[in-house]
Parts: C-alpha cells; sequence; structure tokens
C-alpha cells in the first residue's frame, strides 16, 4: 500500500531557523499533544479522542481525513456531554449543550462553537459530498472539542450515570 503524502498536504510548509522545510506527521502530534486532556475522562470518551487525534495527524495521507477528525471529535462531545449529564439517548445534540450550558458546565464561547458544532455535524451526517477542511479549520475545532471534554471532566467531576444510555 502506498503511504505517500496528500499532493494537498505537501504544499504546507514549516518555518525553521534555517528556512523552511515539509510539514511532517510529527509536526502535527506536536499541535495535537498540546490539546487539552484530563486523566478523569471516561475511556470510551478518551478512545473517541484518540481516533479524532489520529485521524488529524495522518490527514498528511489523506487531506480528508482532518474533516472526518472534526466529526469524530463532535461525536465525542456528544457523548461527553450525555455521560456528564445523564442523559438519555433520546435527548438531542442542541438539549444537551442548552443543560450543559444552563448548569454552568461550559461557557458562552463553548456553547456557541458547539451549537455550529452541532449544525457542523448534522452536515457530516446527511452529506451530499466529502469535506475537506485545511488544517487551519481542522485544528482550531480540535482543539476547542478537547478542551470542553477535559472541562466536564476535570478533578474527576461527577457523573451520574457510569454508562452512555
Amino acid at each position: 500500500m502506498d503511504y505517500s503524502i496528500d499532493p494537498r498536504a505537501a504544499t504546507v510548509v514549516v518555518r525553521t531557523s534555517d528556512g523552511f522545510r515539509p510539514l511532517v506527521r510529527a509536526d502535527l502530534e506536536e499541535v495535537a499533544d498540546r490539546w487539552a486532556s484530563s486523566p478523569h475522562i471516561p475511556e470510551a470518551i478518551e478512545h473517541q479522542l484518540h481516533v479524532a487525534r489520529q485521524l488529524y495527524t495522518h490527514s498528511l495521507l489523506v487531506w480528508e481525513f482532518g474533516a472526518v477528525a472534526v466529526s469524530t471529535a463532535l461525536l465525542a462531545v456528544e457523548s461527553a456531554l450525555r455521560l456528564r449529564l445523564g442523559a438519555k439517548r433520546s435527548e438531542n445534540f442542541a438539549g444537551l449543550i442548552s443543560r450543559a450550558h444552563a448548569a454552568g458546565l461550559i461557557t458562552d464561547d463553548m456553547r456557541s462553537f458547539l451549537d455550529i458544532g452541532r449544525d457542523l455535524r448534522n452536515r457530516f451526517s446527511h452529506p451530499t459530498y466529502q469535506q475537506v477542511w485545511s488544517l487551519g479549520m481542522t485544528a482550531p475545532a480540535l482543539r476547542t472539542s478537547f478542551e470542553v471534554i477535559a472541562g466536564l471532566f476535570r478533578d474527576g467531576a461527577a457523573v451520574p450515570d457510569a454508562s452512555i444510555r
């Protein structure tokens, strides 16, 4: 199997003290390593975040993996809200966001991001084409998703029920 760099990624360079060099996976790993985390994030949600992180760092191979990473991270946010709030599966993402905001679990800025993220998640779920995002679009969306989830489980926050219903 050919693991060559996606031609769209091959145009991205990194500035160094000697000039410029091509972007490599280690550069994306360095970015992803700075995203928020918490040792209290439940394993199932941490696994979703792991997949999102891997998709992001592999987007050099398949540029579309960036958009798939964002989709996966938004699903992780929904799972985290559902778990943290003890919500039933029937409660929609908009309701989870509203409840989390009302409970003070997310800030006004996070709520705005999640409202946009909810719309994006719906577009990802009902596509008419494969979304393609640049690294400049992907990384901030992933960073914020990771921040929201880490904040929900900071300091071992109580979870009403240990399973996602």
